[in-house]
């Protein structure tokens, strides 16, 4: 869960700066996220950056890459809460976290179903092709 034991993430978020003030405190706060994003910066160079682009009165802001990435690693902490920001402010029901396993199950049926399709596409080129006479393409 939260790597800070004291953090009570708002549930009301004024701005997408508050929302991402606590996906990045839900990560592990700004001293821990912004090594990850930029790790050839120094630790503090690093972790003044994150605090700016969280800052509504500075011109810093994450790039669409970096917002990904706090995104991640929030939901990777359970903490929804900028996500569920993002769809309210666009008109979007708050989407649900997918599980590994539940991503995997969905992966592997999807896999399946292209199999099938594949070889249903085979086996009609297959009766088109010796139905005309035609030689098959390999």
């Amino acid at each position: 869960m939260f790597t800070d034991m004291a953090f009570q993430p708002d549930l009301i978020h004024e701005s997408i700066e508050d929302a991402l003030r606590d996906a990045v405190r839900a990560a592990g706060g700004s001293k821990k996220v912004g090594p990850m994003l930029w790790p050839a910066k120094p630790l503090k160079e690093a972790e003044n950056r994150v605090n700016d682009c969280i800052n509504p009165d500075r011109a810093e802001k994450f790039s669409l890459a970096e917002l990904l990435f706090v995104l991640r690693a929030a939901r990777e902490s359970g903490y929804h809460g900028a996500m569920h920001f993002i769809a309210d402010e666009c008109g979007y029901r708050a989407p649900e976290p997918l599980e590994p396993p539940d991503e995997q199950a969905r992966l592997m049926r999807d896999y399946i179903e292209s199999v099938k399709v594949a070889q249903k596409i085979a086996a009609r080129l297959e009766r088109i092709t010796l139905s005309s006479g035609m030689k098959a393409v390999a």
